[in-house]
């Protein structure tokens, strides 16, 4: 049976901080042997979580953003 990694990451008014939680997710992530997602939730952020997640995650297939 393969391996699959689920990732789920909830935010609210990280803009500052979720760039680097991310890409620290990404580059991990992507050195193991097994498939993974991530999926970042946004919970009404007012500040601009949305549009950093967003510009990050544009090329990444392994993102999703709820």
């Amino acid at each position: 049976m393969s391996k699959h990694l689920s990732v789920i990451i909830p935010t609210y008014n990280e803009a500052g901080k979720i760039k680097g939680t991310i890409e620290a997710i990404y580059n991990y992530l992507s050195r193991q042997n097994y498939s993974w997602e991530a999926i970042v939730v946004s919970d009404g952020s007012s500040d601009k979580t949305v549009e950093v997640v967003s510009e990050f995650i544009s090329n990444k297939s392994e993102f999703s953003l709820i």
